[in-house]
């Protein structure tokens, strides 16, 4: 260990404490604070190593280890092996559960973009948990809210032109499309607005799920 920073003492986020940790044992606790403090030194480069017999627990050490290297905003890697897919959707299902102990507002959905699986697409597609973390997924969502033609752009413009104009817009609804049993004012302008919100809120719903987490301030998260 290096003698400077091995007086550092090493603080794991409060929700990953309380939510993941819970359930690991000592000697997973201290392999994942091993790992950490590693990562931390800056004057020393090393190699750690998690051996267990079958059973003892590895792959939950692991993915714990992964989700606190995340919260620090650590990179890390693995290379393509059968145990990569079940690792994956370990860590998905930790990273939500501290997601959403760390924002108690009832929300439901939680961020991915930290997260990425890229390889094959038919492997990836097998395994239904971690399609929306892979690679062709994240490209396909990201340029369709990104598409100059109706993507988050357009419709934030094609709402501030209803709010604008609603009743212009209104009178010209009338004015081509009157019947008798034509829709009031305010049926309309909540047709409209509701049409067009649901669309912006999916682009905006697409770039929470997909953009790592430090391109969103922390208010988004709280709102």
């Amino acid at each position: 260990m290096c003698n400077v920073c091995s007086q550092r003492v090493t603080q794991l986020n409060v929700a990953t404490r309380s939510t993941v940790t819970s359930k690991l044992n000592k000697s997973q606790k201290e392999a994942i604070m091993e790992t950490i403090r590693g990562v931390q030194c800056e004057h020393k480069t090393n190699v750690k190593l998690i051996w267990g017999p079958p059973g003892t627990g590895k792959m939950r050490t692991l993915s714990v280890t992964l989700l606190c290297l995340m919260q620090m905003n650590a990179r890390t890697c693995a290379e393509t092996n059968a145990a990569v897919p079940d690792l994956a959707t370990q860590v998905v299902k930790l990273s939500r559960d501290s997601f959403k102990a760390e924002y108690k507002n009832g929300i439901s959905s939680y961020p991915l973009g930290d997260i990425l699986v890229s390889g094959n697409k038919d492997h990836t597609e097998m395994f239904s948990d971690i399609e929306e973390i892979s690679l062709d997924y994240r490209v396909d969502k990201l340029a369709e809210s990104l598409s100059p033609a109706a993507g988050w752009k357009h419709c934030i413009t094609s709402m501030i032109c209803f709010l604008e104009g609603c009743i212009s817009q209104y009178r010209f609804y009338v004015d081509e499309v009157y019947k008798p049993e034509s829709r009031s004012l305010l049926e309309f302008s909540r047709d409209r607005f509701r049409h067009t919100a649901w669309s912006l809120r999916r682009h905006m719903l697409t770039f929470f799920y997909h953009l790592r987490r430090n391109f969103i301030v922390n208010k988004i998260f709280n709102t």
